[in-house]
C-alpha cells in the first residue's frame, strides 16, 4: 500500500538539524519506504544527509509519501511532527 499527503513545514527555521533527526528517527521505526518530493526532488526520508542538503525552509508546500504495511499511520505521524515541529 501507498500513500501520499502533502504538508505545509511549520518548523520557524524549516527543516534544519533537530527536525530533520526527529523525522529520521521515526522514518527508521517504519521497515517501508518513506519519501519526501520538494522541488522536483524524491528525498529519502530516512537519510539526514539527503533532507538536510534539500534545503526544505518554513511554509513549504512537500509531499510525503509512504509505502509498506500500515502506511497510513506512519504518515500521520510524520505529517504532524512537520507541520508542527513537534518533536515525537
Amino acid at each position: 500500500m501507498e500513500v501520499g499527503k502533502e504538508v505545509t513545514v511549520g518548523c520557524p527555521e524549516g527543516i534544519h538539524a533537530r527536525p530533520a533527526a526527529c523525522l529520521v528517527r521515526v522514518a527508521n521505526e517504519y521497515a517501508g519506504k518513506i519519501t519526501i518530493h520538494y522541488q522536483n526532488q524524491m528525498i529519502d526520508a530516512k537519510s539526514i544527509m539527503s533532507i538536510l542538503a534539500a534545503g526544505i525552509g518554513h511554509g513549504a508546500k512537500i509531499k510525503v509519501v509512504v509505502a509498506g504495511d500500515a502506511a497510513e499511520p506512519v504518515l500521520e505521524k510524520i505529517g504532524q511532527l512537520l507541520e508542527t515541529g513537534a518533536n515525537l
